[in-house]
């Protein structure tokens, strides 16, 4: 499952604003935005296998037997389970294992802010735009599904995050010219990822 909604805020100050429409504070501190971008998902499916020697099917993959619905303990790291690894075994020789494809467990959730700050620059009937990006805003560990090889020494492990979801900030600026034939907005983008 996953849930996304997203935000724009103009501050209320400034030329376009309901407070300090006029003068120099309202230049200042008028036109700065802030959007977001909230997600939360409920996990991904976990891929189960085990080692596919005794089918003598050569290329094909195997999966474990398991007994029931294994219990999901929530455990991260090396030395913890993310679920009960002893309802699993090894299927017997010439036999498909009876865990389902991307049916049986899901990994862990997460939830992931991205925010932007963007202070909106008039001049005449164009704009410039300088802005700070964040991904990931809070900073929140986005966890990897637990290794589902059956056999492995970290079978129901969580032990990595996913790839770039730390956190990342960038800067940039764009200037955009209004006036381009109708369905056309031009700009120049210039930025920096840190």
């Amino acid at each position: 499952h996953n849930f996304t909604s997203s935000f724009t805020y103009l501050l209320p100050l400034g030329p376009q604003g309901r407070w300090l429409s006029e003068g120099v504070l309202g230049r200042v501190l008028g036109d700065w935005q802030m959007t977001g971008l909230f997600s939360a998902i409920s996990g991904t499916p976990i891929g189960f296998s085990a080692s596919a020697s005794g089918l003598r099917a050569p290329n094909n993959s195997q999966t474990p037997n398991v007994t029931g619905k294994p219990e999901v303990l929530g455990g991260i790291g090396a030395d913890e389970l993310w679920f009960d690894t002893s309802v699993f075994s090894a299927p017997a020789a010439l036999t498909w294992g009876n865990v389902e494809r991307n049916a049986l467990l899901t990994g862990p959730a997460y939830v992931n802010l991205d925010a932007s700050i963007v202070k909106i620059i008039r001049l005449g009937s164009r704009r410039a735009e300088i802005r700070a990006d964040f991904f990931n805003a809070l900073n929140t560990p986005h966890y990897a599904n637990p290794n589902g090889s059956f056999g492995n020494a970290n079978f129901g492990r969580v032990t990595g995050i996913l790839d770039l979801t730390e956190r990342m900030i960038r800067f940039g600026g764009r200037f955009l010219f209004f006036g381009a034939p109708p369905g056309l907005v031009a700009g120049a983008l210039l930025g920096a990822t840190f």
